[in-house]
């Protein structure tokens, strides 16, 4: 599902979701994603305020297509308060052999249910969410793509990427040495290379081979970034909750 999709084939004419009327029901939308044709149209679960686009006939979504059935984001089930990506973002990187849930989280969040849906807490969870809004959107207060840098979104990281940031990346060629691990981003129009740097060899070790071994497809990675002073914008990877290998291929 997608919370927003577009009039037009061209993609120049964007509706958001919670913004459409009984006049937009039945009425066919184009996928936000330029590669795929799906069929849009406006569905609702409980009224306009969770009112979202979703797939219907043919054609329907290409294979792993990000606003598809794979991204398992639902308005319904999800709860936005409560939400800060920094400390989402912070809890993710936690060395900790227990599970942990943000500190925003604590009073009503139990196994990641809260009261009147889940808030994101996971990499896949955020990442499923920002792909369905639009990135100029913001969820609890926060714009999408402040907190999702990707293709629609580079423009917004003018002096690099700094801070709690999930990222979607593609690897490098050259994809790594004896404690580094090196993709680049956005996936369409590369800007920033980027250096996954790892103190837990072990760890080092087991991220190397998945990602040597899914070098055709989108990596998802949040982390803390910083830059390295030349080229490279920087975070250390203490856990494998900071990176997820998405089935969708370059």
């Amino acid at each position: 599902m997608s919370m927003y999709a577009y009039r037009d084939v061209n993609r120049t004419k964007r509706v958001l979701a919670k913004e459409t009327t009984e006049r937009d029901k039945g009425v066919r939308h184009y996928c936000p994603n330029l590669k795929c044709g799906a069929r849009m149209f406006v569905r609702s679960y409980d009224g306009e305020s969770k009112s979202f686009f979703a797939a219907s006939g043919n054609p329907g979504h290409i294979e792993h297509c990000p606003y598809g059935s794979e991204n398992r984001y639902n308005p319904e089930k999800t709860k936005e308060e409560g939400f800060d990506s920094d400390d989402a973002i912070r809890n993710l990187m936690a060395v900790t052999s227990q599970k942990k849930v943000c500190k925003t989280d604590t009073k009503r969040l139990v196994g990641g249910v809260s009261e009147g849906g889940v808030i994101p807490h996971t990499i896949l969870q955020i990442y499923d969410m920002c792909k369905a809004h639009h990135y100029k959107d913001t969820f609890n207060g926060q714009t999408i793509g402040h907190i999702l840098l990707d293709s629609r979104s580079v423009d917004m990281y003018q002096n690099g990427v700094l801070g709690y940031r999930v990222i979607e990346a593609k690897c490098r060629a050259y994809l790594y040495d004896h404690e580094n691990i090196y993709l680049e981003t956005p996936i369409d129009k590369v800007k920033y290379n980027l250096k996954l740097h790892f103190e837990d060899r072990a760890l080092y070790k087991r991220l190397e081979n998945v990602l040597y071994n899914n070098k055709e497809h989108v990596i998802v990675i949040a982390g803390k970034w910083k830059s390295t002073g030349d080229v490279w914008f920087a975070t250390e990877v203490v856990s494998d909750r900071q990176i997820k290998v998405l089935k969708q291929k370059l």
